[in-house]
């Protein structure tokens, strides 16, 4: 197996990523590697007969960008981070397909992620990143299950 020295971690913004963020905090110390924690902003999907603009250029997805880069940033002053080499990434598309293009084009060696912890039918409806990421990444993905 290949030395662990890039660890993704993605992230959703509108979840409770204590846990995830403590498991790969301790990871990424014990491997001495280097942590990026990622977030990936929805992209419009088509509503009738046009696609919304999903561009940075935008201005709504401007701020939506914006914001989460404070968010991620803000996160790397947490304590639970304290003693490891952080850094943040936006993303902006399929949260999927975002996370797995980032994964091969970033050189990452992990993708620690958490679970939605949804259950059922929702989880048959909504889907899973989670799922999805492990069925399509070629490095190793560790889920993390949501307290």
């Amino acid at each position: 197996m290949k030395l662990v020295k890039k660890i993704l971690c993605p992230i959703d913004l509108k979840e409770d990523n204590h846990k995830v963020l403590t498991t790969t905090a301790s990871l990424t110390r014990g491997f001495q590697a280097e942590l990026v924690i990622a977030y990936v902003t929805p992209k419009f999907v088509k509503y009738s007969q046009r696609e919304l603009d999903s561009t940075p250029q935008n201005p709504f997805m401007k701020k939506l960008i914006d914001e989460a880069q404070q968010k991620l940033e803000g996160l790397l002053s947490n304590e639970i981070l304290k003693g490891t080499s952080a850094s943040v990434l936006v993303l902006s598309g399929s949260a999927t397909a975002e996370i797995l293009k980032a994964a091969e084009q970033y050189d990452f060696d992990l993708i620690v992620m958490g679970t939605s912890g949804k259950e059922g039918w929702d989880h048959f409806i909504l889907g899973s990143v989670a799922q999805n990421v492990l069925r399509g990444a070629k490095i190793p993905v560790m889920t993390v299950k949501p307290e």
